[in-house]
């Protein structure tokens, strides 16, 4: 809605107000705190959302950090100072937090520093809660909530003595790695000439040099994001009992890129291991 649009608007409500006198001036006046509360709520929404389209894998600084500590702020237990001014108190508005979609949640992470969103009147924090999620969908801002800097954020290791808040942590992590937008399609495998016996002799790589062609390959093959592991962690993923019978071993066409070995696991213990994504390649 432009400036003019926005004027017009009030001009026919503040000539409905002068020409009645049954008009209910209470229901007015409430919609109008609505209305005024909901513009500064979308008046903090909106920056956030240019920095996300415009800068999506170099956010300011510190801003990943702030995400980190609302997620803590969310699921873990630390005590916070009640303030007198507010009804709904701390628990309230971390359960709240809680509620809302992890694409939701972390935006507001992104927006809000967790003085400030203890600071909100009670009736914005109940409107952020309230159409925060349809802002990020509606914007199309989901994409842009799954960087390297977001997801590290995301598997920091939180500290609560309460079971019930580890579980949904772990909860919301398992949601934000599902929720994840679909990839590109598949890649080609670029044009080779296999007519000749000799031209397909399966030379070890030198998987330093092929690293970039590994990657494209892979991610193509898979269709999916890949992530750094340890040998650490694949020992752990071994050992954890949630592995599938499914083994496979992929042997690509594209001869440099090495084999490699597919392990079906479960989505809980994949959100253990997705702090760091190897670089888009294509």
């Amino acid at each position: 809605m432009s400036s003019r649009d926005t004027n017009d608007l009030f001009a026919q409500i503040t000539a409905k107000i002068k020409a009645k006198d049954d008009i209910s001036f209470h229901g007015i006046i409430e919609q109008l705190e609505r209305l005024q509360a909901l513009a500064k709520i979308h008046s903090q929404l909106v920056p956030t959302a240019h920095i996300l389209r415009n800068r999506p894998k170099d956010l300011p600084r510190g801003q990943a950090a702030r995400l980190k500590e609302m997620i803590k702020f969310a699921y873990g237990d630390r005590k916070y100072k009640e303030d007198v001014k507010r009804t709904l108190s701390v628990e309230a508005r971390r359960a709240c937090l809680r509620q809302l979609d992890c694409n939701a949640l972390k935006f507001c992470g992104l927006t809000f520093m967790i003085r400030d969103m203890l600071k909100l009147p009670d009736l914005e924090f109940e409107l952020l809660v309230e159409h925060v999620t349809e802002f990020v969908h509606s914007r199309g801002l989901i994409e842009h909530l799954y960087s390297d800097e977001i997801t590290k954020a995301l598997v920091s290791e939180m500290i609560s003595a309460n079971d019930q808040r580890t579980q949904e942590h772990q909860e919301f992590l398992i949601a934000n790695f599902t929720a994840r937008p679909l990839k590109r399609p598949m890649l080609q495998a670029p044009d080779r000439d296999d007519s000749s016996p000799s031209k397909r002799q399966n030379i070890e790589p030198d998987l330093r040099a092929h690293e970039r062609e590994m990657l494209i390959h892979c991610t193509g093959y898979l269709g999916s994001d890949v992530f750094v592991l340890t040998t650490e962690n694949v020992e752990e993923i071994l050992e954890s009992g949630q592995i599938g019978s499914d083994l496979r071993l992929l042997v690509p066409d594209v001869l440099t890129t090495p084999p490699f070995v597919t392990i079906p696991i479960t989505n809980s213990l994949a959100a253990r291991y997705t702090s760091t994504r190897l670089p888009d390649m294509s």
